[in-house]
């Protein structure tokens, strides 16, 4: 059989652009994915004439100048974009108002002007936290620093980012309940992620909007992944769809265990000696390699991590006689959402949005996608069997936490828009792993924390040639963070064949 330079396991978005990376500098790639589509969490599918995207409205880094463009210029191609202008709703307590997605300090501050100075000067920090966050170039992964390179950066960081060391860096949750006295507006700067994260997360998000830097693809989410595909094949790389991997073959008769193939779910074998996993590394090191003493305190490290809490997502199709009001992204907050942890969370009283989506020209009705925080233990995982087996249990509380949703939205939205809903196609954690295998549904790797932020896998292993990339290596999550994943792998892999990836981006401009 032939041999490959390199085999990716998942057509995720890092395992793609790895793949466009190597595939452009000459190497013999195969990308193996088990879905019937590539693009991981970045995927988009239609119902009933209605178009949905996986839980992305937009991406502030397709703007112009932005990493993916940047990234999709070098590999010779172009996703063209529409902006995306947010227009906020959010009913929390005894409140229920817009925030222009431009203007939106001056909306929250009329709404609450008691905290109006006190709202102005977080959205001020916000942006120097951004600006500092832009400033100094792209980090060197932790793993890659030594000692005193640790030492000079954690200096850098006090001297040069300020904002980003005193308010950045910390947990949002407890920095907004400490913040502001009205838990209203806490809950109002929450709306824009509803999970746990660095403060830096909220940062982000509010920052984009306020720049009006949203940008949504043409032909929807799944144009990205697509066109990745595209670039890999038109420079002689292969990517299999409906060929799941079940087992990566490791040689351990030498000094060192080293990959040299995979074997697919059809029977099939592939072999290179380069294996990069763009899976969850809990199913790559407990379902894909037997054994292998020598990855063992990488699977201990595993073990002892949380990952970031996962989410239920509701596909609506809502008549086009619907009128939003012109909102587009509708949080709808419980009292006590920043009380609770994702863990506690129930239908009746988790955080949720509604993302009301781009409709393309030849759509009639509206596509809405409701995402919930919910975690993937919520009713004993769904009501699944003790090997994740999916029966009448599992789509009986599946349906009863859509229809508690649903009833919510309605007893906010009114009577018309309950008449409106058309259809309504849920899913579950449990169903985000089934499709990516990514551990507990998670759709952004580890825990965004304080304590865990930073410490990032790198995309070595102790198995010569088997290497990780995607949302739980550096740089992490985000379609952009996990695109520069695939960047900093294949820098190293063309290295080793003595090309320098980063001159040859720079010399095609």
């Amino acid at each position: 059989m032939d041999k490959y330079d390199a085999i990716i396991i998942g057509a995720g978005i890092g395992g793609l652009s790895t793949a466009a990376f190597l595939a452009k500098n000459g190497m013999k790639v195969l990308v193996l994915e088990k879905h019937t589509v590539p693009g991981g969490f970045i995927t988009s599918f239609e119902r009933k004439g209605c178009s949905f995207d996986i839980g992305l409205e937009g991406l502030h880094e397709l703007k112009k100048d932005g990493t993916i463009p940047m990234f999709m210029k070098y590999w010779g191609k172009k996703i063209e974009t529409v902006q995306r202008h947010e227009t906020i709703r959010v009913i929390t307590g005894g409140h229920d108002f817009t925030i222009r997605g431009t203007s939106p300090v001056d909306d929250i501050a009329a709404q609450f002007p008691a905290e109006a100075a006190k709202i102005r000067k977080l959205f001020d920090i916000n942006t120097k936290i951004m600006n500092e966050a832009a400033s100094g170039g792209v980090p060197k992964a932790p793993y890659d620093m030594g000692f005193f390179e640790k030492i000079g950066f954690g200096m850098n960081m006090m001297l040069t980012k300020p904002n980003m060391m005193k308010y950045a860096m910390k947990d949002g949750v407890p920095l907004l309940k400490k913040y502001f006295k009205d838990k209203n507006i806490a809950n109002t700067i929450y709306s824009k992620a509803f999970w746990p994260m660095l403060y830096l997360g909220l940062a982000y998000m509010w920052e984009t909007v306020r720049k009006d830097e949203v940008y949504y693809p043409v032909g929807g989410m799944q144009k990205i992944a697509d066109t990745i595909v595209e670039s890999i094949r038109e420079h002689g790389g292969e990517v299999m769809l409906k060929q799941e991997v079940t087992k990566v073959w490791i040689d351990e008769s030498g000094k060192r265990p080293f990959a040299h193939g995979v074997k697919c779910l059809s029977g099939e074998y592939f072999y290179a000696d380069t294996i990069i996993s763009n899976t969850s590394p809990h199913h790559l090191l407990f379902h894909l390699i037997d054994g292998v003493y020598d990855l063992e305190p990488l699977r201990e490290n595993i073990r002892s991590r949380k990952v970031f809490p996962a989410a239920m997502i509701n596909f609506i199709g809502v008549n086009e006689s619907y009128d939003f009001g012109g909102a587009n992204y509708i949080a709808f907050m419980d009292d006590n959402a920043l009380d609770r942890k994702p863990s506690e969370n129930t239908p009746e009283n988790c955080p949720f949005v509604m993302f009301v989506a781009e409709k393309p020209e030849t759509q009639k009705h509206h596509s809405v996608v409701l995402i919930a925080s919910l975690p993937y233990s919520y009713h004993n995982n769904w009501e699944t069997g003790p090997n994740g087996e999916r029966g009448e249990a599992y789509r009986k509380v599946k349906e009863e936490a859509s229809r508690i949703l649903l009833e919510r939205a309605s007893a906010k939205l009114g009577a018309k828009f309950e008449k409106s809903v058309l259809f309504c196609e849920p899913s579950t954690p449990v169903t985000a792993y089934r499709y990516t295998y990514s551990h507990e549904g998670s759709f952004m790797g580890w825990e965004y924390s304080r304590a865990a932020y930073g410490k990032f896998l790198p995309h070595t292993t102790a198995v010569d040639g088997l290497y990780m990339v995607g949302q739980w290596v550096f740089p992490g999550f985000g379609v952009a963070g996990v695109m520069a994943g695939g960047y900093f792998l294949s820098k190293l892999l063309l290295k080793q064949r003595g090309i320098d990836l980063n001159e040859r981006m720079k010399a095609e401009g």
